[in-house]
């Protein structure tokens, strides 16, 4: 993965809970890339109350790459595409945005690997869940 620009996130207002993007930037993955565009809003990672002594939301290391599947998952707006340099667009299946999300969680190997894995696995889980109801 490629990430040129300044991933930093900034609180969005006092009372959402929430925090975006102060400049846009982009995330290259083989031929695809996206932009993301500034003021993008995130939740942050959504990581149950018990583990966040452990894992803040909103943590430098990951917090800006919960914003980046937040968008390629449509979390509060339609999903944004991804392009190649043919010109194609298209949005990812959210198999293809949970793939991202871990390759993202590798680069500059700012995660330890049990990290990774429980967050991958955790977003897996959470949609399997989602989808039977």
């Amino acid at each position: 993965m490629i990430i040129t620009g300044n991933t930093n996130l900034i609180p969005h207002n006092l009372y959402s809970g929430r925090m975006m993007n102060a400049e846009e930037f982009t995330v290259r993955r083989g031929d695809w890339y996206c932009v993301i565009p500034k003021n993008s809003e995130t939740d942050g990672a959504s990581i149950p109350k018990i583990f966040q002594f452990i894992w803040k939301p909103f943590d430098k290391d990951y917090g800006w790459k919960a914003l980046c599947h937040d968008l390629w998952c449509g979390q509060f707006v339609d999903r944004i595409y991804v392009y190649n340099n043919k010109g194609d667009k298209r949005k990812l299946t959210w198999k293809e945005a949970a793939v991202w999300f871990r390759d993202l969680m590798k680069h500059e190997d700012s995660n330890n690997k049990l990290t990774r894995r429980l967050f991958y696995q955790a977003i897996m889980v959470k949609k399997r869940i989602g989808q039977k109801k």
